[in-house]
């Protein structure tokens, strides 16, 4: 992740009141979970411009967590600032932001089998049809087209914004925002913009629940006093169902939901659970964050078990911890620099 936009900075500046803290370390193996079954994948984006973003592998059956897979398999780090992986036909690929390409290893070696190059700043990847793909990027002002078999990028959408999380929903993107009021609408069969829904500011991530609606948070941004928000959408009519403003104190981030699609998760300094059949937003953290930073979180579909990231201090080693849906601790690990997203395949 690159720091030099306003939504960062903000970021930072609530950072700068926490304090760093250590915890015990997790067993570190470099065997029985990288060959495990049901493994969850862990970017750690690493320290800006100096090349040590790192791939871990958790067990949660054993719970052991292999750090460094990738540089074990590949004899070098995957590059500058890990931002995100999404899995496609069997491989893995790895978005490498600062580094301005794509990894694509294989999923048991972690081996390199393709390199995709050409981008601005990648952040994050959607197969949206077969081999083809979309990436938004933090610079470029445009998503790139991928063609999968040709490992290449084939064309562009100009969107004029910094584009992050993306979400498909029959042939239609909807595309997140993270410096703007808009969440667009792109036509995945004609690759183009063809909508913008208007927001609140910084929209940054999205999910679908059971019912087919789309749900979309808003960051805000404090030091402009932007306020965030969360809202309900129908993705067949773009028409807002439902918002829930929040206050321009705090940034909002991470919007997940559990597999069954009833229950949203996210990230508003401490982290916040709410039903999707509810009518207001929750008023007590569902598990608080203290004295840590909260900086990933993802749900796995199959334990319905909550990962959360702590990058702790930005400077050390950060901090992985594993809850239940009760939000009972089951594990906590330690994990490479600033780790920012939790995959399952």
């Amino acid at each position: 992740m690159k720091f030099s936009k306003s939504l960062i900075f903000s970021f930072f500046t609530f950072l700068v009141l926490c304090s760093c803290r250590s915890d015990k370390p997790p067993v570190l193996v470099n065997g029985p979970s990288v060959s495990g079954s049901n493994r969850v994948w862990i970017c750690n984006e690493g320290n800006f411009q100096q090349a040590n973003s790192e791939l871990g592998i958790y067990n949660p059956e054993n719970k052991e967590y292999s750090p460094e897979v990738y540089k074990a398999a590949n004899l070098n780090s995957p590059g500058d600032v890990l931002q995100s992986l999404n899995f496609y036909n069997g491989l893995a690929y790895l978005i490498v932001n600062n580094s301005g390409k794509i990894i694509v290893v294989d999923t048991s070696s972690f081996q390199v089998q393709k390199l995709i190059s050409g981008f601005t700043s990648p952040r994050y990847m959607l197969p949206v049809g077969p081999f083809k793909a979309y990436v938004s990027d933090l610079y470029a002002d445009a998503i790139s087209i991928l063609d999968l078999e040709k490992d290449s990028i084939i064309g562009n959408i100009a969107c004029g914004q910094w584009t992050e999380k993306m979400l498909q929903f029959q042939n239609k993107v909807f595309v997140s925002t993270a410096q703007h009021d808009q969440l667009f609408v792109i036509d995945a069969l004609t690759d183009q913009l063809i909508d913008s829904i208007p927001l609140a500011y910084g929209s940054n991530s999205l999910v679908l629940d059971k019912n087919n609606k789309l749900w979309v948070l808003c960051s805000g941004s404090p030091s402009e006093n932007k306020a965030a928000g969360l809202f309900k959408i129908d993705p067949n009519s773009h028409q807002i169902l439902s918002q829930w403003p929040m206050d321009q104190t705090k940034l909002a981030s991470h919007l997940s939901i559990n597999s069954k699609g009833d229950e949203i998760y996210f990230l508003y300094k401490d982290l916040f659970k709410m039903k999707i059949s509810d009518q207001d937003l929750p008023s007590t953290a569902f598990y608080p964050a203290n004295s840590r930073i909260f900086y990933g979180l993802n749900i796995d579909p199959l334990r319905n078990e909550i990962y959360l990231a702590d990058p702790i201090d930005f400077v050390q080693k950060g901090l992985a911890i594993r809850l239940d849906s009760n939000a009972n601790l089951l594990s906590t690990f330690r994990t490479g620099f600033n780790p920012n997203g939790f995959y399952f395949e």
